[in-house]
């Protein structure tokens, strides 16, 4: 039984094999944040649908789906700055 095993004493007895079923299984059912992000985007896209939004999709109501903003450069920030304070670049 593992419970009162540190992570460490995990690394050293757990197998590949039992590693690799592991990723396997947490791939099927989700856990913990995941799967109450995929219920409540369920919840979320129904009351979308039932309100009318026939285009809506299940992942446009799961944050972890949507694309992050590209974060600018040095540069782009140091140019944002000086037209922000009215300075040349």
């Amino acid at each position: 039984m593992a419970l009162g095993r540190t992570v460490g004493e995990l690394e050293q007895t757990i197998s590949s094999t039992e590693l690799q079923e592991w990723i396997e299984y947490y791939n099927l059912e989700p856990f913990g944040v995941d799967r109450n992000e995929i219920q409540l985007a369920s919840l979320s896209y129904m009351l979308a649908s039932f309100m009318g939004n026939t285009k809506a999709k299940t992942t446009d109501f799961m944050p972890s789906h949507h694309e992050k903003p590209k974060q600018k450069t040095i540069s782009e920030l140091a140019k944002q700055v000086f037209a922000i304070f009215g300075g040349k670049t």
